[in-house]
């Protein structure tokens, strides 16, 4: 029997374990340990896993079999149930186990099974963690009630270690995320000015021009030169325009990147027309797709989908605008939509190619696939595939050759038409 001055002695080292230690691993261990020596029994600790099974943990004392990491809790035995109960139960004490359907029928090797749980004192919610299992000693003798309830009230001890430890890790987790999405937003800062200096300078040198260009226009009798002078006007406001709708892409994909990675953010869902939608956006891209003489092909089909439409418009304005923006000049994009009883589908397909090294990193955040024209954020498709992941859906890039030889680049979205 363990004497008062032992009890009080454990007592203060797991006490004092819990103050200095936040490793679940380390606290069971040493915990467990303390109540192997004192009693002389095996120990066993069974904490939930990630299924919501109760595996072994971690073990002290002398076994007769070797324990494996990885043995589960069989629901239907009696380790089980009192892990569900909550229940401190001595099995070699027949009061004890009435209640408790068993079917340990030979000389009973478990002597006492404990769970571990913790309750919190100001919102009244216990959490149960697991399970102690004491198992015979050497002697196999049964567990004495004062050995017992020292084995309970370690327990009690342990599970207040494990809410500590596990309460820590949440916030230190929490802390570096936090910090991580401070940097990400310097990041995203810095990498803005970046790339709204170039279309901006460029935007400002043309403009700069049109004064001379257009007081020519006006002194100049001779038409052959004011068509040149008026080809010149006319180039320049391309580039411009061309570069506005860079520099718009650029804030929108910050923009939109900063929400989705923001911890608060939660997407709303409701069903929509993917045909209105897409109609929307070619509508808006069409001037760029007209500078650069691109026809924009779309086999209309009305299909609804449920889901975050502003998150979908994104997805589709990224592709379309990708396309448009890599695509050599009188080229075509075509748009296909397809859907079937659970999920819808859309495409971009393009006259453009893209090598396999590019096709490998491409959904990677701040990649660029054309280097020295620097064209893009390199954020546009890692923002599209984490909203499309986020709709449970899948996003995939196909590029090659088709049968006439022709390159061609096709970005698939596949969608469940209900986000659950």
């Amino acid at each position: 029997m363990i004497s008062c001055r032992e009890k009080h002695r454990d007592f203060f080292e797991i006490s004092r374990l819990i103050n200095l230690n936040f490793d679940v691993d380390v606290i069971v261990a040493k915990s467990i340990s303390f109540i192997s020596d004192r009693l002389r029994k095996r120990v066993r600790i069974y904490l939930l896993d990630d299924r919501g099974d109760l595996t072994i943990k971690q073990w002290a004392g002398d076994y007769r079999q070797e324990l494996h990491k990885g043995i589960i809790v069989v629901r239907t035995s009696i380790v089980w149930e009192a892990f569900e109960k909550g229940e401190a139960i001595n099995i070699t004490d027949e009061a004890q186990i009435a209640e408790f359907d068993h079917t340990l029928k030979r000389r009973i090797r478990i002597k006492a099974i404990i769970p571990i749980k913790y309750k919190d004192a100001n919102s009244s919610v216990e959490e149960k963690f697991g399970v102690m299992v004491i198992d015979s000693g050497r002697n196999g003798t049964a567990i004495s009630q004062d050995d017992f309830f020292y084995s309970v009230e370690t327990a009690e001890l342990i599970g207040q270690a494990i809410a500590r430890a596990r309460f820590f890790n949440e916030y230190r987790q929490m802390r570096d995320r936090l910090s991580l999405i401070q940097e990400e937003r310097i990041k995203v800062l810095n990498t803005l000015v970046h790339e709204l200096r170039n279309p901006l300078t460029i935007i400002g040198g043309y403009t700069k021009r049109f004064p001379g260009i257009i007081e020519k226009l006006y002194t100049t009798i001779e038409p052959e030169q004011r068509n040149t002078y008026l080809d010149k006007l006319l180039n320049y406001s391309k580039i411009i325009a061309k570069e506005e709708y860079r520099i718009e892409e650029c804030i929108n994909d910050f923009i939109k990147l900063l929400e989705v990675i923001d911890p608060q953010y939660r997407m709303s869902v409701a069903p929509f027309s993917l045909n209105s939608l897409i109609e929307d956006i070619i509508s808006k891209v069409e001037p760029l797709a007209e500078i650069k003489n691109i026809k924009i092909s779309y086999y209309k089909k009305d299909i609804f989908v449920e889901g975050q439409e502003e998150g979908i418009s994104t997805v589709l304005s990224n592709l379309i605008y990708n396309a448009i923006n890599f695509s050599p000049d009188n080229s075509r994009i075509t748009i296909f939509t397809k859907e079937d009883d659970e999920n819808v589908s859309f495409s971009v397909r393009s006259d453009t190619f893209i090598p396999k090294q590019h096709r490998k990193r491409i959904f990677d955040y701040y990649y660029k696939v054309v280097g020295k024209e620097d064209k893009g954020t390199g954020l546009g498709l890692p923002i599209a595939k984490l909203i499309v992941e986020n709709h449970k859906g899948t996003i995939k890039i196909i590029s090659k050759k088709d049968g006439n030889g022709k390159p061609f680049t096709r970005f698939i979205v596949r969608l469940p038409k209900k986000v659950v």
